[in-house]
């Protein structure tokens, strides 16, 4: 398994919502992306507690 770094994932979310046509996510002081991206690139899904 391939480690990343929360940067990591962030630059790689943003890159795929831009692909999946989210021209919002090409700017550089956006770090912020949506859920469904991250759980997309690792391949799990989080959940929306905080047990």
């Amino acid at each position: 398994m391939e480690e990343w770094t929360s940067a990591d994932i962030i630059r790689k979310a943003k890159k795929l919502m831009i692909e999946k046509g989210h021209t919002y996510y090409q700017s550089r002081k956006l770090d912020r992306v949506p859920k469904e991206a991250v759980e997309e690139l690792l391949g799990i899904t989080l959940s929306d507690t905080n047990d």
